[in-house]
């Protein structure tokens, strides 16, 4: 893996998994959103999963909801008026072209001072073009569940990332984080820590924070049900967050990545 620091101001940090279902774009969201509102990590989201387009389908519902809801557009005011901040920017593009249209981006609003490029990448790793795009990552987050096929196939397109990324000496990826999810309280944590040892021995990072299996994780503006949790013009609400494990992920990344917040 690359060590060396890159002269571009602002880090690449990719969702990435082969595993389908495994919520590398939920996870994406929900963190996005609590980095850039309660954070003040200034981001650009660039949503490159041409299969779902799950983070752009998500802003487009929120639009959606409050451009239907009277009650939205004044909750929305008001949130915007104690943050100070507008939404973020989220964009889709396809994998061959991400990179291009986010420097663009990125190049004809230097106001925004953006420090944090979010990528939700394709969940596939098997072709040329989206193994580019991987590499050109400086770092990925990996999800795994605590199940046999998840953690194989997880584990294969992490493996594969990161022999690439050591054969190539243009390669910009520096680590690979995998990071439990979904994960079940009432289940005995033993599979997880055996593998826990042998993600290490394979020279993959590992993040501390492990996020539960909640019904938090589907709660979006649009359903109008009262608490949010899932929303790119708000941060989880704080009596959602109890529980979820999101302020602890948040601060660990902050950590480990030197993610740069802003003043206000």
């Amino acid at each position: 893996m690359k060590t060396e620091t890159d002269a571009t101001t602002h880090i690449r940090v990719g969702f990435g998994s082969q595993k389908g279902g495994i919520g590398k774009s939920t996870i994406a969201e929900v963190l996005a959103s609590y980095l850039y509102y309660e954070k003040n990590i200034k981001l650009l989201i660039m949503d490159c999963d041409y299969a779902q387009h799950s983070f752009y389908r998500l802003r487009e519902r929120d639009k959606k909801a409050v451009e239907e809801s009277t009650a939205l557009q004044e909750k929305l005011k008001a949130y915007i008026r104690k943050t100070g901040k507008r939404s973020y920017r989220v964009l889709k593009a396809k994998p061959q072209e991400a990179i291009k249209v986010a420097e663009e981006y990125i190049s004809e609003h230097q106001e925004e001072e953006i420090s944090v490029v979010i990528y939700d990448l394709p969940g596939r790793s098997d072709s040329s073009d989206l193994l580019s795009l991987a590499l050109e990552m400086d770092y990925i987050i990996s999800p795994i569940e605590a199940d046999l096929q998840s953690i194989a196939s997880c584990m294969a397109y992490a493996i594969t990332i990161r022999d690439m990324g050591v054969m190539l000496s243009g390669s910009r990826i520096k680590q690979i984080f995998m990071m439990w999810n979904k994960v079940d309280r009432r289940v005995n944590t033993r599979i997880m820590e055996s593998y826990d040892k042998e993600i290490e021995e394979y020279g993959l990072g590992l993040l501390k924070t492990r996020l539960p299996r909640s019904v938090k994780f589907s709660r979006e503006l649009s359903m109008n049900t009262g608490g949010v949790f899932r929303s790119t013009y708000m941060a989880p609400e704080k009596d959602q967050l109890a529980e979820s494990n999101i302020e602890e992920l948040a601060n660990e990344l902050i950590e480990i990545l030197s993610l740069k917040a802003y003043e206000q």
